[in-house]
């Protein structure tokens, strides 16, 4: 059986150079896309005569991974950034907001119909949502001379730079992940690793970088499903009872929440539960994920104290930035950031995901590229009265080449100190990995928090 782990998790971990933290869960609640004003900062008062710069942003209302709460982290970052004189001085950068659903078609319909077609133009896009949405983006944006940062993606197809030509990414690469079902095997001397995969690329090729790390450490049992075809579904090993290996104690899973509760469930009747089996789960599912009350496609055969018992001292994992302590670029410290972004959160009805204060660093991400690739165009003096500058710039066509070449640049180079932490990119464009994050579920009153040095 599993003993007691979470003080031994953290002493074995910090050997291999991983950060633990154990965090609580809050629910998130859903919100629609007509709720918020589609242009932002949206100026009604002749006083501001700044040319305004658009950037596409585009979110998920709804879908697998919902990541709407970031328009209150993108609200105070473009507030921030307007009121900065040395920035963009004679323009105004605002957002021209769309939603993907979580949904590649309807990602590919935004960027064509809402973005390419319709004016303004925009010089940049940060999104798309969730990575079934940035994957089918990034592999078709740079054909439109647009750039592109994701702050909610992980998947590590992204990670080729030939197919996603200029596509920038401020969420490490989930290829790393593998790192601590090595160190779990390594600590309990346990010799097999039993995966449930989603056939989507967003977790099947963490699976092909698992079998590689742990070749000749550990066997790996794997049931890889693909819901598209009944007889390969997940409710398919469900009712077959072929989910789960008998002897393997610890189980991987990799697939978004909506089939994770039809696991945790499975595995509350099977009683593949603490203390005998440890579950490890994705950290970006939504605050509040196992609440059946959350699941609207189908009727789960758990009440959520049920699902609570099966999750209780499962863990989540995460490749993580860090919140830094000092102030950052915009000079803000994390915890002047928190207090804002609440406030906003609040007023707009929103609620926290882990991926916001990343989508707060993107927007810097862009603003300090803009500014840099304007500075090469127009010299330094006031950009917006430089009429080649203007032609350049604000008159910006997706045929533009010398603009879209500099941006590229300034992105691929960008370095400084954000809420995250350290925002560089790889020569990927793949966010530099900080923290590995252990999150453990635990369902009483009082939570802890370990913290390793890196």
């Amino acid at each position: 059986a599993c003993p007691t782990y979470l003080p031994w998790l953290a002493k074995m971990f910090s050997q291999f150079g991983v950060v633990v933290f154990v965090f609580g869960f809050v629910v998130t609640q859903g919100v629609r896309l007509e709720n918020f004003t589609t242009i932002y900062p949206l100026v009604t008062s002749g006083n501001d005569t700044r040319i305004p710069l658009t950037l596409g942003l585009m979110v998920s209302f709804s879908g697998a991974y919902i990541t709407a709460s970031s328009i209150a982290s993108v609200q105070i970052a473009l507030d921030l950034i307007n009121e900065n004189s040395s920035l963009l001085p004679g323009y105004r950068l605002q957002y021209k907001l769309t939603d993907s659903q979580c949904n590649q078609t309807v990602a590919y319909d935004n960027l064509f119909l809402k973005y390419v077609r319709e004016q303004p133009n925009i010089v940049g896009l940060v999104g798309s949502g969730c990575e079934d949405a940035t994957i089918a983006v990034a592999s078709i944006s740079h054909y439109f001379n647009i750039t592109q940062v994701s702050a909610d993606s992980g998947a590590p197809v992204l990670e080729d730079r030939t197919i996603y030509r200029r596509y920038f990414q401020m969420i490490p690469s989930e290829s790393s992940l593998p790192i601590v079902y090595k160190v779990l095997l390594t600590m309990y001397g346990w010799h097999k690793l039993h995966t449930i995969t989603s056939e989507k690329d967003v977790f099947n090729k963490v699976l092909d970088v698992t079998r590689g790390l742990l070749n000749g450490v550990a066997e790996i049992t794997s049931v890889i499903y693909n819901n598209a075809n009944p007889q390969n579904s997940i409710d398919y090993y469900i009712q077959k009872g072929m989910l789960f290996e008998e002897d393997a104690r610890i189980i991987e899973l990799a697939m978004y929440e909506s089939d994770a509760r039809k696991v945790v469930c499975e595995a509350y009747h099977k009683r593949k539960i603490s203390p005998k089996y440890v579950l490890i789960l994705r950290s970006w599912y939504l605050d509040g994920w196992w609440d059946p009350a959350n699941e609207k496609n189908y009727i789960l055969n758990c009440t959520k104290s049920q699902m609570e018992t099966a999750l209780n001292g499962a863990l989540s994992v995460s490749l993580d930035t860090f919140y830094t302590k000092d102030h950052s670029l915009s000079g803000l410290t994390f915890s002047q950031y928190w207090k804002t972004y609440s406030q906003r959160g609040e007023e707009l009805g929103l609620n926290y995901n882990r991926s916001d204060p990343t989508f707060f660093d993107a927007m810097w991400v862009y603003a300090i590229a803009l500014n840099k690739t304007i500075q090469d165009l127009c010299g330094t003096t006031s950009f917006a009265s430089n009429i080649s500058c203007r032609d350049s710039v604000e008159n910006f066509s997706y045929s533009n080449n010398a603009f879209v070449d500099r941006m590229f640049t300034h992105l691929s180079n960008t370095s400084f100190t954000g809420i995250t932490g350290d925002v560089s990119f790889t020569s990927n464009g793949i966010r530099s990995l900080i923290n590995i994050n252990v999150n453990q579920y635990r369902f009483s009153n009082s939570m802890s928090e370990s913290i390793y040095p890196f």
